[in-house]
This record gives C-alpha cells, sequence and structure tokens, in this order.
C-alpha cells in the first residue's frame, strides 16, 4: 500500500460489491434504507423503523405498545399506501420495543423480616392444631430464621423489648 493511502467509501463500496455475502448485505441494507424512507411517508403520524424483509412481510420496531396499536390500526392503510409506491408488502409484523433513552426500573431489593419474626411465626405454629395451615407457618418460621441468620441484621420495629 503506498504510504499516503486513504480508504474511501467508494474502495470499501467496490470491495464488498465483490464479495456475494455483502454484496447482498447491502442490497438489503439499501432496500430497508428506501422501505424506511417511504414509511416515513405514508405514516409519518406513527414512527417506527424498517428492520426487516421476508417475503412480503416488513418488520417494524415501535417505541411503546400505544404506538404499536396505533400502528396496527393503520397497517391496512400503511400496507396499501406502500403497494402503491411500489413495494410489494402484504403485512406489518410489529414488535415493540422499549424507549431507548429510557432506563429499565430499579426496583430495591425488600429488606429481610426481623430475626424476631421467625420466633413470633413459630410461636404461631406451636399453637395451631396440625393442619396444612400449621405446617406451612412452620416452614414459614424456619425459613425466615434460616434466613435471617444469613443476612446482616434489620431493624426489629415489631419486637417488644424486655
Amino acid at each position: 500500500m503506498p504510504p499516503n493511502f486513504q480508504p474511501t467509501a467508494r474502495a470499501a463500496h467496490e470491495w464488498l460489491e465483490r464479495d456475494d455475502y455483502f454484496g447482498r448485505l447491502r442490497q438489503d441494507a439499501q432496500r430497508l434504507v428506501s422501505l424506511q424512507s417511504a414509511l416515513e411517508r405514508v405514516a409519518p403520524e406513527a414512527p417506527s423503523r424498517a428492520v426487516r424483509l421476508e417475503g412480503t412481510t416488513l418488520s417494524v420496531n415501535v417505541e411503546g405498545s400505544a404506538m404499536a396499536a396505533r400502528l396496527r390500526q393503520l397497517e391496512p392503510a400503511i400496507v396499501r399506501a406502500l403497494g402503491q409506491a411500489g413495494w410489494r408488502i402484504e403485512r406489518l409484523k410489529i414488535r415493540t420495543r422499549a424507549p431507548a433513552d429510557v432506563a429499565p426500573p430499579v426496583y430495591p431489593r425488600p429488606a429481610p423480616p426481623p430475626q424476631s419474626a421467625g420466633a413470633r411465626l413459630e410461636a404461631l405454629a406451636n399453637e395451631l392444631e396440625a393442619s396444612p395451615l400449621q405446617a406451612g407457618v412452620a416452614q414459614l418460621a424456619r425459613t425466615i430464621k434460616r434466613r435471617s441468620s444469613r443476612a446482616p441484621t434489620a431493624p426489629d420495629h415489631g419486637a417488644t423489648t424486655p
């Protein structure tokens, strides 16, 4: 390669054209870009992104379920308008995506029950007659006691002090 060689978009384009796979990939990308442009013209009120064309099914991504519902309502008109623009589209496959700028919610881990909860449940289980309820309460008491002994001490808001 010459020392001052600057790769250009044209050189990359020519290289991609030589390979069958990349040539098809480029054609598919160009087709999706054209479809995206047509989609924006025929349905400007329903922003969506054309992501795949399989046969006569166009897959589109939309942000949020409200926009997906709106696009489903408009689907017959969109398909008809794309057909009039020269595209052989018979149906839309609509996928909902979370908005990119919204982080998923973070839920705090609940505090473990206080250590005295296991003892109180154990006392309740001892007062109950033998039954599935009594067995369930006893199992819950054992689980809470076991987890409380492993976890850092939680504040004991319901305990009475002698």
